[in-house]
């Protein structure tokens, strides 16, 4: 009779500790994303508010993105000066937010850099 391995994987989690994450953290907790600035790297932290994104950026300062109306993804967000950026989410969870009269984007990934590779 074969044994059910899970037993014994769920008690050495509970020892050892499995490395999951803390589903009581939030995302801007984890860790700085690996995001881009027109299509070049740059660190940043998202910090998802119930009417804005507002991503903080480790090399200095934030950008503040509201949404025009209701937020929903896809929509329209206006910056500090009225500029309308438009939200694009992808099937993974990613976002791209592109100023409409510019063409400057944000990236933003769902997950941030494992510890190890945390800038």
């Amino acid at each position: 009779m074969a044994r059910n391995p899970w037993g014994l994987i769920l008690a050495l989690c509970s020892v050892l500790g499995c490395g999951a994450p803390d589903v009581n953290r939030s995302i801007t907790e984890l860790g700085w994303h690996a995001c881009e600035r027109d299509d070049k790297p740059a660190a940043c932290r998202p910090k998802y508010l119930p009417n804005a994104v507002v991503i903080s950026w480790r090399d200095g300062g934030s950008t503040r993105l509201e949404c025009e109306s209701t937020c929903e993804p896809n929509g329209i967000l206006l910056d500090g000066v009225g500029a309308r950026w438009v939200h694009e989410l992808f099937i993974q969870g990613n976002s791209r937010y592109t100023q409409a009269h510019t063409g400057s984007s944000i990236f933003v990934p769902l997950r941030p850099l494992a510890p190890a590779l945390d800038p």
